[in-house]
């Protein structure tokens, strides 16, 4: 069992020492704790999923996962849009260079039966 810490911001240091220990290689952290190169990884994503998703109301979850893949970060992102006159949830997982700076892969999936994989170069 993982101990609960009482102090005025438990889950900014609590909460990636707990995952560590969890042994978890994908975590959930709000976009604001994340370093630089992972904010400008998740803006890239972000961006590539706006970009795909234009004219369907787009609304971005505040929080998203983040791995490592050879020299480079995974993210997901995830978000609902109007599809086919429904409200329907959106997840993309990017590849991005080690700065963050480029997708270099991406693969979108709409609901559950539909999926796009795109690639950069």
């Amino acid at each position: 069992m993982i101990p609960v810490m009482h102090t005025e911001r438990p889950m900014k240091r609590f909460l990636p020492v707990a995952l560590v220990v969890a042994g978890l290689s994908t975590v959930a952290l709000p976009s604001a704790a994340a370093s630089f190169a992972e904010q400008r990884g998740f803006e890239a994503c972000a961006k590539a999923l706006e970009e795909e998703m234009r004219g369907t109301g787009l609304v971005l979850e505040r929080t998203h996962k983040r791995g490592e893949s050879g020299a480079g970060r995974v993210f997901e992102i995830a978000g609902t849009a109007w599809i086919d006159g429904q409200r329907t949830r959106v997840t993309m997982q990017c590849d991005t260079s080690s700065n963050g700076r480029r997708v270099v892969t991406n693969n979108t999936d709409f609901g559950e039966t539909r999926s796009v994989v795109s690639a950069s170069n």
